[in-house]
């Protein structure tokens, strides 16, 4: 058994992470999955640093600031920075188990791109870092990735390659292409391309004062600029209430922006910038052993064709989402072609492909998404489950049945399902 990353590495400001640290539930801090033979993940499992049942111990040490907030012994090691030696009692995990840590939150990162156009990552190798590994920041565009592995070279002694996403993005246009790349023991999304959903904070007769309403986050000062479009959200029912165009944006954080249409935003409402749409590729890729998906929140013309998933996913092997409130990781997909790949969730009646709204009132956002197409595709054991989407295509996929359900459609409209075969 083994265990131990940075978590809260020295790179972030130490202010920053005491605050993260106060809103953590210290009663699950860790995370881990519990491995086969090959250390291929079985489960995910939230480790209870309180519990005092003996039937595992998993001992490590993490490196953190304000160590004194975990409770656990702990060395100073200059700065707000402190090691902390941990023996866990988790009863769920059984004597002699292999076992390794995910992550348990997101700060490092090995490559940082802000206000970055037509970059090629080409042939890069990652192994076993502890964090992101491509951070995508606003304002950047036209980016791709190409043959590049993230991945473990000691599989007998596997730690995740990267504890949270491998790559994420919050402010990419223009286009996004990933080519011939191979994903091996992820510890969350594969990959997550998403924007920002904003709140008007003050209106005044023609300039809306916006704020990021997210715990720990700072305003993105790069993320709007004169010329973009605004799409303007209801705060109550979350309807779409109309466009507006950026006059211009001033401010110190750069939050306050003159629109050329305010009287259709109030104070609150959703604010979502529609420049933040990509063109998103992604062909000949291979994910293997993570713990989670390829995550497309925001986006257009999206093709996903001649990929290999064959994965323990925690949600689901592709994955499409609106989440104006919970994550603020908000967006919008459009013209989504899903063809031609094989998708293989290894605990079996996971969903492969899944489309929601990750609200507490999803019935409140419906067809926020648009034009569907789920096509050719050979999945084994996982699900095709569908919310409240507008256009949708599901035809000629072969689905190994496991489970009641292999196909999930609710509150979806215009639909067309042909030509798909069921197996036992």
């Amino acid at each position: 058994m083994f265990g131990g990353f940075l978590l809260f590495p020295r790179s972030m400001c130490g202010k920053c992470a005491k605050k993260a640290l106060k809103s953590c539930d210290f009663g699950y801090f860790l995370t881990g999955a519990l491995c086969d033979d090959s250390w291929s993940p079985l489960r995910y499992i939230k480790i209870n640093t309180n519990s005092t049942e003996r039937n595992s111990v998993i001992a490590g040490e993490i490196v953190t600031t304000a160590g004194e907030k975990i409770g656990a012994r702990h060395e100073a090691l200059g700065g707000d920075v402190h090691r902390i030696y941990y023996d866990v009692y988790e009863p769920s995990v059984p004597k002699g188990s292999n076992f390794t840590l995910t992550h348990s939150y997101y700060g490092l990162s090995a490559f940082v791109f802000r206000s970055a156009h037509n970059v090629t990552v080409e042939d890069v190798h990652i192994d076993d870092f502890g964090g992101f590994c491509f951070a995508i920041l606003p304002r950047s565009s036209n980016f791709t990735f190409r043959r590049v592995r993230f991945e473990s070279s000691e599989p007998e002694h596997r730690r995740y390659s990267s504890c949270a996403d491998a790559i994420h993005t919050t402010g990419l246009y223009g286009y996004l292409r990933i080519e011939d790349c191979r994903f091996d023991g992820i510890g969350d999304d594969v990959l997550n391309v998403h924007a920002l959903m904003l709140s008007v904070k003050e209106k005044t007769e023609d300039k809306i004062t916006l704020m990021l309403d997210k715990a720990n986050a700072c305003f993105p000062k790069r993320f709007i600029e004169a010329g973009d479009q605004l799409y303007v959200f209801d705060s109550e029912t979350l309807g779409f209430k109309g466009k507006m165009s950026v006059l211009s944006v001033g401010g110190d954080e750069k939050d306050e922006v003159t629109v050329d249409n305010p009287n259709i935003a109030s104070e609150h409402d959703y604010i979502f910038n529609y420049f933040y749409m990509p063109d998103v590729t992604i062909t000949g890729t291979t994910v293997i052993r993570s713990r989670s998906r390829l995550c497309i929140q925001s986006g257009k013309n999206v093709e996903i064709y001649g990929n290999g998933s064959d994965t323990c996913m925690f949600q689901a092997c592709i994955y499409i989402s609106v989440a104006f409130s919970y994550w603020r990781e908000g967006g919008i997909a459009e013209n989504v072609s899903i063809h031609d790949n094989v998708l293989c969730p290894v605990e079996e009646g996971r969903r492969a492909v899944w489309l929601r709204i990750n609200e507490k009132e999803p019935e409140k956002v419906q067809y926020r998404h648009g034009k569907i197409s789920i096509e050719n595709n050979r999945i084994f054991g996982g699900t095709v489950d569908l919310t409240a989407a507008e256009a949708v295509t599901v035809c000629g996929n072969t689905i190994k049945i496991c489970g009641t359900e292999p196909l999930a459609l609710r509150d979806c409209r215009n639909v067309t399902i042909s030509g798909n075969t069921f197996e036992k």
